[in-house]
């Protein structure tokens, strides 16, 4: 036990150490980041595929040539394209049948294909239909990559329609985390002649590190290490790992939802709050409410895209579609409009806070994102809803 403890004493002095480094950093400057501000740093389209796409341009605004596109296809290994500039032509969002392609590079003759997914799930045979455009087109002279934040791999529910599908050999998985942090910083050494570029690539790789979970300065990332994996703490570590998932379910549950119960119950509210596979989140209604009710969290397998907004309630029996009101229009402390499912309207959490991770712990514990659900969040709706006397039924 006195070895466990003294583990904890000599970690906790070096997340100290980093959170002061953190501090000085930001005082400076250092941490000042225009895709956070605007809040597009997990949106794939706005942010991702267009910025990379821009980057793998030989005319694009950058003003590298092709030395981005050379590096791109050495990480990868990609032998293929030709790279004259005036041959390769770089498409975002490219309408196909039943589709968009996220990136395409080509020459005219051969061809990359990058799905890009930050958060976003799969679509019904999404892979099955890229590759069968691409096979159509180009014949084999073609790659296509899933990019992903870890490099995983698609789900099966991308590389199949009905009875017709490709397997997972006919896609190659990257990451965010290696191949593109990997790529930038090769590209940031030959952009160094050039400041706005340069600053847009440093801002950029900080957002990746962020959404990566590689953040962390590696001094201090080596210092943790090293304790972590010493013989007298590695046991204890390893058991601690085993009830990641728990704890963390456990930390929502405790700093973020047990007190959103009391501000809820205060206010004279009813409260549910759910952690499955389905639905994460809570509910928050009055008993008169039979269909409706507010939901804050997400529908996703993960603690992901949450959202904030005005739906259907949770028991399965008062999802009656007849009940759906035809008259949608959104309030005004909503940012996405109304729809079908929301009929007035919904939030995502904005980019700090959409998804949680290891990253918003510390957010979690002092109270920073209870805070911002309640004043930025439930307040303003709470406040519209009894100003503009909306009744909800």
């Amino acid at each position: 036990m006195e070895k466990f403890l003294l583990f904890f004493h000599d970690a906790n002095i070096v997340i100290q150490e980093y959170n002061n480094h953190r501090d000085k950093q930001l005082s400076s400057g250092k941490l000042f980041n225009i895709f956070n501000i605007t809040e597009l740093s997990s949106n794939e389209c706005k942010l991702h595929s267009a910025l990379i796409a821009e980057l793998l341009y030989p005319k694009g605004s950058h003003g590298c040539g092709s030395q981005f596109l050379d590096i791109f296809l050495q990480i990868l290994d990609i032998g293929g394209l030709d790279t004259n500039v005036e041959k390769v032509e770089v498409h975002t969002e490219k309408v196909v049948q039943d589709g968009r392609i996220d990136i395409e590079i080509s020459d005219g003759k051969y061809a990359i294909i990058i799905e890009v997914k930050i958060y976003a799930d799969d679509m019904d045979g999404q892979l099955f239909r890229y590759y069968n455009y691409a096979k159509n087109k180009y014949g084999n002279n073609f790659k296509l990559y899933y990019l992903t934040l870890l490099g995983d791999q698609a789900t099966e529910k991308s590389l199949r329609i009905k009875d017709k599908s490709i397997s997972h050999g006919h896609y190659s998985c990257i990451s965010f985390a290696v191949n593109i942090l990997q790529w930038i910083d090769k590209c940031m050494v030959i952009a160094g002649d050039k400041p706005l570029v340069l600053n847009i690539l440093t801002s950029y790789k900080q957002t990746l590190q962020k959404l990566t979970g590689k953040d962390m300065d590696k001094e201090y990332k080596d210092r943790l290490l090293k304790l972590m994996i010493d013989k007298d703490n590695a046991e204890s570590v390893a058991e601690m790992i085993n009830l990641q998932n728990e704890w963390f379910s456990s930390i929502i549950e405790k700093y973020v939802f047990g007190r959103l119960e009391k501000y809820v119950i205060n206010k004279g509210l009813e409260f549910e709050f759910m952690d499955m596979p389905e639905e994460s989140g809570c509910w928050i209604y009055k008993t008169n409410w039979h269909h409706y009710g507010i939901f804050l969290g997400t529908f996703k397998r993960t603690w992901r895209d949450i959202h904030i907004g005005i739906t259907w309630h949770n028991k399965p029996q008062k999802r009656n579609k007849t009940m759906y009101k035809k008259d949608y229009h959104t309030l005004s402390c909503f940012r996405e409009l109304a729809c079908r499912d929301y009929p007035l309207g919904y939030s995502n959490l904005r980019d700090e806070y959409r998804n949680w991770n290891y990253n918003t712990i510390t957010d979690m514990l002092n109270g920073n994102l209870y805070k911002y659900l309640i004043e930025d969040c439930l307040e303003p709706l709470l406040t519209e809803l009894e100003t503009e006397k909306i009744e909800l039924k």
